[in-house]
């Protein structure tokens, strides 16, 4: 064995221990409330409100010696 099958071996008593919830896909909520044309009307409706705040909030190139 090497140390790719250990971490395999590791992993699956890992996944053995999780919660059924740790366990879902985490696309799931993606495909079926974001990518839909009613979430693409929206946002298209929405875009320059959208843009103007992420703007405004984006964070900025970090400052020298922080």
């Amino acid at each position: 064995m090497d140390a790719s099958d250990a971490t395999k071996l590791l992993l699956s008593h890992l996944r053995a221990a999780l919660p059924p919830i740790a366990l879902l896909d985490p696309n799931a909520f993606r495909r079926t409330r974001l990518y839909t044309a009613e979430m693409e009307v929206a946002v298209v409706g929405h875009l320059e409100l959208l843009t103007a705040t992420f703007k405004l909030y984006k964070v900025g190139p970090p400052e020298p010696g922080a």
